[in-house]
């Protein structure tokens, strides 16, 4: 769901500082802030899937169902891999000058 909201552009956005400033300066500062929501995406995965491997190792499962956990934690890890690739396809797309 991460990746296809960005890509639907649905997120909730603040972006009140951006309509005063020019084209070039707003291109700008959307690309630097994709290039800080990859590298922080990409940091969430990367530790959630080895939180996930650990919680595979250990067994780790709900207190009272012991439903194990580390499934869901892949799939959150999965979504968040997804997401980096869908701000990377945006940052390829604005250096080619092209709108997403």
């Amino acid at each position: 769901a991460l990746g296809s909201t960005q890509l639907a552009k649905s997120h909730i956005r603040v972006d009140i500082f951006l309509l005063f400033m020019s084209e070039k300066r707003r291109n700008l500062v959307e690309f630097i802030l994709n290039i800080l929501c990859f590298v922080m995406s990409l940091l969430i995965a990367w530790q959630s899937w080895n939180y996930a491997v650990s919680l595979a190792a250990v067994g780790e499962g709900s207190q009272t169902q012991k439903i194990p956990l580390a499934p869901f934690e892949f799939v959150v890890s999965i979504g968040f891999f997804f997401l980096c690739l869908v701000l990377l396809y945006e940052m390829i797309q604005q250096v080619k000058g092209r709108k997403c």
